[in-house]
């Protein structure tokens, strides 16, 4: 009987990594390409991309500049790594264990021992989260099996999503942080069930630790989730355990904050830079007031809506430098900056529904996730196995709501439990996970303000979904009216609000193939209204080459289907305006208003940015593409009517290509695409009239 439920053990844990490793291979490779930040890892190793693409290409091969042996490999698994970047990670053991395993195969295959491939490091992560998995499902946590079932089934739903998985074929710490916080939350849900044997809890602190070491921003969640280890343990083992797991508890925390204490002084000055110039001050309506504020000298307003890798001419000051250091880094901080935003909720606000709709796509919607030779880069994503986070973004617009009823609907069933008198290690655990989900709503903003605010939502993220699973998890089989009943008028409410099909007014103009052509009002500005048409008209290429709107073959095309679609009177109607065409980081020096770049940001609620500052020439038209203005003033009025089936144009480049233009996708993101991509013309017009 044990030789059959240890086969049956195996059979599962085995089942899980296949079922893993075929989401993540088949039917091709996922995974994040590099935003640049692969640097802090590669350079500790001698590691190089083999294709040198970033943005564009989820890549798994790479270069070694001093390719050792498998022995030599093998020893340094136990030496601590030499980096020049002087950043390090919990995540550099599995990169050094993945080398001594490439280096051992291309000995065996007379492989090229300069060549690393990353699938050596993903299928350690594929067998990390396949035991995490494994350690949830072999045990029975409700009595009712269908209850049972759809716990398991839920913890799939949510953490077998492409969204998170994409991870495991890259260099980022985001991996290690999914899977070490996953087997802690499930070791930890062990000790609430009364396993309590030494392995639980030291396997629980180990896992805390490599999770923690994995980002220094992520200690205060590990911090937290400690005291409910610490606390079962004195509560219910013997006096040799009890200081067997204190201490380990003392040492775990200690080493983890060994990696904040040594994160690079230069990865230090930049978050801090950007937590003040590119957070606090972006796009806020009086910059030199909040300088004031935060004891700045007053000539460092001009810095305003800058990002710490800003050019010269925004930025004539060198963060590394001692004059910058007694004129910033002596004067404020982080803390100053978190104290800045609770004297100023409206603007803290703000910044925070920014943060929640930009923790709407689990993973970065400006890096692409499919391996691509050079001539295909391009930001193209694989949605395959994607449910969970393309239900996330259907909330967009209203990520805020989402986020505070999640949390009022978590703390209404703690307290449910508190009234019901239920162990106190269980309440204490779902306050912990609740004060680490609420502080990683507020780290990515105040520690780095907007910059990467997408990638740096990510455990957040992982906190966000382990409290949605806990609050179905925890009323799974419980049959409890009330709380069901205001959950379901809850979700009710959320559902309603994100897929209401609001209409903006619509006017009728011109004809196409016999059919009249019907427009959304965007605005009014006196006898004239801003239209743009209610479905792409048609659909075709940006250009050849170049994502200057102003020589754009698209813009030459909508010209001509002036006379095609119009009659002469209609045609009086309509205005020869002037539009904006925001710059690229090539032709900003052509423009003729604008003292900024255009930054990138998804969400279409805030796609604008700092448009009304952007690099911009002008130039004339009677139809043209929409802006990114009109993308977000067309979805603030009616959600459903900003997006189409199968994405359309906007004439706003990417600022850092030539070669790509933004594009409104079906899923609420405005993204970016080689402009000789094929989509949607959804033209805009002004026309007399009310």
């Amino acid at each position: 009987m044990f030789k059959s439920n240890k086969i049956k053990l195996v059979g599962l844990f085995l089942l899980i990594a296949m079922a893993l490793a075929l989401l993540i291979y088949v039917p091709r490779t996922l995974g994040v390409a590099d935003n640049s930040d692969f640097n802090r890892t590669m350079k500790a190793f001698g590691l190089s991309s083999a294709s040198g693409i970033k943005f564009w290409s989820a890549d798994t091969q790479y270069k070694l500049s001093d390719p050792g042996t498998a022995v030599q490999y093998f020893k340094r698994i136990f030496w601590p790594a030499h980096n020049p970047a002087h950043y390090y990670s919990t995540q550099f053991i599995f990169v050094k264990l993945a080398l001594f395993l490439n280096a051992a195969f291309a000995s065996f295959t007379h492989r090229d021992p300069g060549e690393f491939n990353l699938a050596f490091q993903t299928v350690q992560y594929i067998l990390l989260y396949a035991a995490a998995f494994f350690l949830f499902f072999k045990e029975k946590w409700k009595t009712h099996r269908f209850a049972d079932l759809a716990g398991k089934a839920l913890l799939a739903f949510f953490f077998l999503d492409s969204g998170y998985l994409v991870y495991f074929n890259s260099f980022y710490g985001e991996s290690t942080t999914l899977i070490f916080l996953l087997i802690a939350f499930v070791l930890l849900l062990y000790l609430e069930k009364g396993k309590t044997s030494l392995f639980v809890y030291l396997g629980a602190l180990l896992s805390l630790f490599l999770f923690s070491g994995s980002k220094s921003a992520n200690f205060p969640s590990a911090l937290l989730l400690a005291v409910p280890v610490l606390y079962q343990a004195m509560r219910k083992e013997d006096r040799r355990k009890k200081i067997a797991i204190g201490v380990s508890v003392a040492v775990m925390l200690v080493a983890s904050y060994g990696y904040v204490k040594n994160s690079p002084d230069w990865m230090k000055k930049v978050t801090t830079f950007q937590s003040v110039f590119f957070g606090v001050l972006y796009e806020h309506p009086a910059p030199e007031q909040a300088v004031q504020e935060l004891g700045l000298p007053p000539e460092l307003a001009k810095l305003e809506t800058v990002n710490a890798y800003a050019p010269r001419a925004l930025n004539p000051y060198n963060l590394y430098e001692p004059p910058f250091e007694s004129l910033f880094f002596d004067h404020t901080g982080k803390l100053e900056v978190f104290t800045y935003y609770l004297i100023h909720p409206e603007q803290f606000a703000k910044k925070l529904d920014e943060s929640a709709e930009a923790a709407l796509p689990l993973r970065p919607t400006y890096l692409a996730n499919l391996q691509l030779p050079e001539d295909q880069a391009d930001l193209r994503f694989d949605f395959r196995l994607n449910l969970w986070e393309r239900l996330r973004k259907q909330i967009s617009g209203f990520a805020s709501v989402f986020v505070g009823m999640v949390f009022l609907l978590y703390t209404a069933s703690w307290i449910s439990l508190l009234r019901i008198k239920a162990d106190p290690y269980r309440l204490l655990l779902r306050l912990a996970l609740l004060g680490a989900a609420a502080g990683q709503f507020i780290v990515p903003l105040v520690s780095n303000g907007h910059a990467d605010l997408q990638k740096h939502m990510f455990l957040f993220n992982v906190h966000f979904d382990l409290l949605i699973f806990l609050l179905f998890f925890d009323h799974l089989g419980v049959k409890s009216k009330t709380f069901r009943r205001v959950g379901i008028a809850s979700t009710a409410v959320l559902v309603g609000l994100c897929f209401y099909p609001s209409r903006p007014e619509t006017v009728t103009l011109g004809r196409m193939d016999g059919k009249p052509i019907k427009w959304y009002v965007l605005e009014r500005e006196g006898d004239w209204t801003k239209v743009i048409a209610k479905k792409a008209l048609y659909r075709s290429a940006y250009d050849e080459r170049s994502n200057d709107y102003t020589e754009a073959s698209i813009q030459a095309g909508l010209d001509a289907k002036v006379d095609v679609w119009f009659t002469a009177d209609e045609r009086k109607l309509i205005r020869q305006a002037e539009y904006p065409a925001l710059c690229n980081e090539v032709n900003w020096q052509q423009a003729e208003e604008g003292d900024r770049p255009h930054y990138w940001f998804s969400p279409i609620k805030y796609v604008s940015q700092d448009s009304e500052r952007a690099y911009r020439k002008s130039y004339s038209a009677s139809l043209t593409l929409p802006s990114v203005d009109d993308a977000e003033r067309l979805f603030r009025k009616s959600k459903t009517a900003s997006v189409l089936p199968g994405g359309y144009w906007l004439s706003t480049p990417y600022y850092g290509s030539t070669d790509k233009a933004r594009v409104v996708s079906p899923d609420y993101q405005v993204y970016h695409r080689k402009v000789d991509t094929v989509l949607g013309v959804r033209p805009v017009m002004w026309v007399r009239g009310k």
